[in-house]
Formats: C-alpha cells, sequence, structure tokens
C-alpha cells in the first residue's frame, strides 16, 4: 500500500536471524517476491489483502501548535510512520484558528496518498523554512470534505472519537457515520487496522453496549436500520433509482437481522 499491488513474502528476518514472524516495534528485513527494488518506496505498507486502503483526507487531533496561530496552511510537510507528503491544513474549530501551545480539529488534505488508521502519530513541518509545526494523532483516516454546516457534525463526531475509551465504542462512531448505507467489516478493518479477532471483540461490545446490529458481515445503528424502514415504506409516487436501492436494502437488512442467527465465518472477507 498504497500502491495495492499484491507481493509474496519469501522470508524474514529480525536483527539478522532468520524468523517466521515480525512484531510491532522491531526492525525487519523481508524477502518479497512479484515486485521490484525500483517499485518500492519511502513510507510503503505491508498488509494482508483488502485489509487497510490509501488516503488522501484524514481528520486529525492537533496536540500541539507552535506556530503563531494556526488558520489556515497553504502547504506542509507531515510525517506519518515513514511517509512524508505534502498536505494542505484545515482548522475545523469553529473559531477556524488553533492558538499557540492549544490543540485543535484539523483536517489533512494530502497530494499523495499514503496509510493511515484511528490513532496512528504525525509531525507537521512547515514547507519553507522547514521547522516543526505540531504534532498529533489520526481520528479518522478515510475521511470526506464537510460543507457548511457539516462542520458542526464533524466537530462532534471527532471529539467523540478523540475521547473513545473502548474498541467497541470507536467501533460504534464509525458505524454511526456510515448511517443508513451501513459499515462493513472490511471498511472497519480499514479504519482501525483491527485483526480478526480485535474486529470480533470490538464488534461484540457495540452490539452490547451501543445498540448496534450485525447485518452479512455489515454494522448499522438501530436508529439508522429504524430510519431506512421507515422511508422505504413511506408511500410515494415517485419510483427513483434512489428509492428502490432503499426499499431493497432495508428489505435485506430486516430479513437478516430479524431472521436466526447464523454462524458467522472465521476471517474477514476479502
Amino acid at each position: 500500500m498504497p500502491t495495492g499491488g499484491r507481493v509474496r513474502v519469501r522470508g524474514a528476518q529480525v536483527y539478522g536471524q532468520v524468523v517466521k514472524a515480525a512484531f510491532a516495534g522491531q526492525r525487519a528485513a523481508l524477502n518479497l517476491g512479484g515486485i521490484e527494488v525500483s517499485d518500492l518506496e519511502r513510507g510503503m505498507v505491508l498488509a494482508p489483502p483488502g485489509q487497510l486502503r490509501p488516503t488522501q483526507m484524514i481528520d486529525v487531533r492537533l496536540e500541539v501548535c507552535l506556530m503563531r496561530r494556526a488558520r489556515f496552511v497553504a502547504r506542509a510537510c507531515v510525517h506519518a510512520g515513514t511517509a512524508e507528503v505534502l498536505a494542505r491544513v484545515h482548522v475545523l474549530e469553529q473559531s477556524n484558528e488553533v492558538a499557540p501551545g492549544a490543540g485543535g480539529l484539523m483536517q489533512l488534505r494530502l497530494e499523495t496518498p499514503i496509510v493511515a488508521v484511528t490513532g496512528d502519530r504525525f509531525i507537521i513541518r512547515s514547507y519553507s523554512p522547514s521547522h516543526t509545526i505540531a504534532g498529533g494523532q489520526v481520528l479518522d483516516g478515510l475521511a470526506g470534505r464537510y460543507r457548511g454546516r457539516e462542520k458542526y457534525a464533524a466537530r462532534e463526531r471527532l471529539a467523540k472519537l478523540a475521547h473513545a475509551e473502548t474498541d467497541g465504542a470507536l467501533c460504534a462512531l464509525f458505524v454511526e457515520k456510515a448511517g443508513e448505507r451501513a459499515l462493513s467489516r472490511n471498511c472497519l478493518a480499514a479504519h482501525t487496522a483491527w485483526h480478526d479477532e480485535a474486529l470480533r471483540r470490538a464488534a461484540a461490545e457495540a452490539k452490547k453496549a451501543h445498540d448496534v446490529i450485525e447485518v452479512e458481515n455489515y454494522y448499522i445503528s438501530r436508529a439508522s436500520l429504524d430510519s431506512l424502514v421507515a422511508k422505504a415504506c413511506a408511500p410515494s409516487g415517485a419510483t427513483t433509482s434512489k428509492s428502490r436501492w432503499r426499499a431493497a436494502w432495508a428489505a435485506r437488512l430486516c430479513a437478516s437481522a430479524f431472521s436466526r442467527p447464523r454462524r458467522l465465518r472465521s476471517s474477514a472477507p476479502r
């Protein structure tokens, strides 16, 4: 990632010793097949197929601001993991600025795709002259643009993400963001980089404590499902493609949500 190419891991070494697995915090060397050395770049990430997604827009919590006042930085250099990319910084706070030494919510619009998941740390440096502006944490690595009043709802949601204390609460917030479209297991994995067992634990907690429903490897909140069903059943003379999609999607969700439980597969689908 972020190119999406597939490779084979033919061997791994940690500090010169051949190993079967390498873990976070270790310096590892991998023997890759199916790719040329010239195709590799700084900042690339190795992951199971379909688990992570490239992004060019991330919502973040700025924890330290060392510049005079953060309003809008035309261009800045973002260091996330081993990636170093240029980005435009947009302040999401109501005041449209972050005071020196304070924290705040921002959106980074990257010029080059990277892989970023919730909880990742980053540093922002000015483009020229180069000096450190701020550091922070990724809240939503698969963000979208906010227009007008959307910023208010985004600020509320991001504040909840910043203070989520459990994986179940984090899962419920991403489900809430997906709304009536529901959130697939693959998309939840792309947001968080959780492995299969962590996904199952977080989903189980979200279903128990946050009124989340699981339907065919999709997650939807009870409120979104009720709203979808109400819209699908509402009388309307129009038969647009959107209304037909809504009715079909609501029927599928209801049929699965209220039928007898089915045994889930042990691994996330590709």
